[in-house]
């Protein structure tokens, strides 16, 4: 009877501990590509070129376009990477994580943890055709490799508006001071 009883306990405790670990994982992936959308979102449509007259282009307050508030749909699988990006001197520390990443299998993210700080209405969903209007953009996300103290992580994350016009960046984060700062940052896919 004290061997079950031992072993109840055991198999309680492990399960705590590894429902934990997943609880934090998604609060962690949530912190991250809420601090993404804000920094993917593109207020469109972007201004026109400069007159090919040679008269000076309109004066555009860069200020005003980071105050618009933008529809973007989000992608909800986190999906597998597959390709190998290299990092540059200086983030050996990284290299594990990015490693890490590609035995990462796709999965869901969890909608409840995602926010835009900035205001942007967010928009679930699996594809662009998933919003009504012009200016459709979508944002996607790989999973997310962290190191065991949830303080380094490693992800791609992309940004299109047509299924052959977007970009993928390399990310590289670290937790200072309980907030999330891209330390590197580096485009590795343009179409």
């Amino acid at each position: 009877m004290n061997k079950f009883l031992l072993l109840f306990f055991l198999s309680i405790l492990f399960f705590s501990c590894e429902l934990f670990s997943q609880n934090k994982t998604q609060q962690e992936e949530g912190r991250i590509i809420s601090l993404l959308i804000d920094e993917l979102a593109m207020p469109l449509p972007v201004p026109p070129p400069p007159p090919k007259d040679g008269t000076p282009a309109k004066k555009i307050n860069i200020d005003s376009l980071e105050k618009v508030k933008v529809r973007l749909i989000v992608d909800t699988t986190m999906f597998q990477v597959k390709i190998n990006h290299n990092l540059p001197e200086g983030y050996n520390k990284y290299k594990s994580l990015k490693n890490e990443l590609k035995k990462l299998p796709e999965k869901s993210i969890n909608k409840d943890l995602i926010e835009s700080k900035k205001g942007h209405h967010l928009i679930f969903g699996a594809s662009l055709d998933d919003y009504v209007g012009k200016y459709s953009q979508m944002v996607t996300f790989s999973r997310i490799s962290f190191n065991s103290e949830f303080n380094k992580a490693v992800l791609l994350a992309g940004h299109k508006t047509h299924e052959r016009a977007g970009f993928m960046n390399l990310y590289l984060l670290r937790k200072e001071n309980g907030k999330w700062k891209i330390i590197y940052k580096k485009n590795v896919e343009v179409s």
